[in-house]
């Protein structure tokens, strides 16, 4: 069985909202738990990874130094291996003129959407990678709201045929805390830093040079970008029932490179 691990960043920000996470076998993320905290114990200990708390030196990272810190970030990018990474980024401005606003949408915040479309991109991609498996999808309990959430996860049964649902492992959302699981951390960091990189701001400048956000793209991560155009025609299919079959493009994470 694999397992899908997601996090959120940009909730309430106004440039884009990312839910993003890694996939993987589940006997391979035990694996990776166990030495992930082990890393975690290592001097100056830590009791979780909060990438929010790392880049603003507060909370575990508290009176810690740049270089220190992404001295320490570094020593878990190994520990992914293993893992491919997913993201979605919607552009929070294109959502709440287009999405949010079209007759019948049953989207109101780009966080259902992300949801829908992390469910649906999981079911699409899985039997290629391992025609007979199936997939748990796990989320912080941070993330979206979990009745919108287990809204969301029951509307695929509704949607999708047997064969295609029959990938689920389970017929409910699983949510855990990403304080006591490692593979949580993990996505919690990649959201971040996705974040990071489709927003400009000067703000973000000490995440961008940092250590871990230059080489976090290492691991392959295919990134799912939401803008105006994907938003239009998806509006246009529901109101004019225009088919396709492909309206997304995932891409390979680089990261932006700041003059």
């Amino acid at each position: 069985m694999f397992q899908l691990w997601l996090d959120d960043s940009g909730r309430g920000q106004p440039t884009a909202f990312v839910l993003a996470g890694y996939f993987g076998d589940t006997a391979d993320w035990q694996i990776f738990s166990d030495k992930w905290r082990a890393t975690l114990n290592t001097e100056p200990r830590l009791r979780y990874l909060k990438a929010y708390e790392a880049f603003g030196l507060r909370g575990e990272f508290r009176a810690w130094k740049e270089v220190e810190r992404d001295r320490r970030l570094m020593t878990f990018l190994p520990l992914l291996h293993f893992a491919k990474g997913i993201a979605f980024v919607i552009d929070q401005e294109a959502f709440k003129q287009i999405v949010a606003q079209a007759p019948g949408t049953p989207f109101k915040t780009p966080y259902t959407f992300a949801y829908n479309l992390a469910f649906s991109a999981m079911l699409q991609v899985l039997p290629d990678i391992s025609p007979f498996a199936q997939v748990e999808l796990i989320f912080d309990r941070g993330v979206i709201e979990h009745k919108q959430a287990i809204s969301a996860y029951s509307q695929m049964f509704r949607i999708w045929p047997p064969d295609v649902t029959r990938l689920l492992a389970s017929p409910h959302p699983r949510f855990e805390d990403d304080q006591q699981y490692p593979p949580l951390q993990a996505a919690d960091l990649l959201a971040y830093c996705i974040r990071v990189d489709h927003d400009l701001d000067p703000r973000h400048e000490r995440v961008r040079r940092s250590a871990v956000f230059r080489h976090l793209p290492e691991i392959a991560t295919a990134v799912v970008s939401i803008g105006e155009n994907q938003m239009q025609y998806m509006r246009d299919r529901v109101e004019k029932r225009i088919r396709r079959q492909h309206v997304f493009e995932a891409t390979r994470w680089q990261t932006t490179v700041v003059a």
